[in-house]
């Protein structure tokens, strides 16, 4: 029996955030956000895509989907990706305290 992709994303975020401390109150988010910046990479077939975090509490956990719900990287401390085709991305951002973002991102 095969687990479609998406319950396995699904799976890994649950698991992420299950493993960090528990806070017996509701976190305080502390301005947390985050940005992208996408940029052509130069000599070279793709797009460079960097997020950058902030506010919250320390260290930053990062996920990428692409348009399939697919994992672009299995390294959840890297926020910059590279080589990426044109596309519509989903980039989930968390910091240790389980404060999260979430957003969709267009390449082109």
């Amino acid at each position: 029996m095969t687990i479609p992709k998406h319950l396995l994303v699904l799976l890994l975020v649950l698991s992420l955030t299950a493993s960090r401390s528990v806070y017996q109150n509701a976190p305080d988010c502390n301005g947390f956000e985050f940005k992208t910046e996408t940029t052509k990479t130069p000599d070279r077939d793709g797009y460079s895509l960097t997020v950058t975090a902030s506010g919250g509490m320390r260290p930053y956990h990062y996920l990428l989907l692409d348009e399939e719900n697919s994992l672009v990287s299995k390294d959840f401390s890297i926020n910059v990706y590279e080589g990426l085709a044109k596309g519509r991305y989903r980039c989930i951002v968390s910091d240790d305290q389980d404060c999260t973002k979430e957003k969709f991102i267009e390449v082109k």
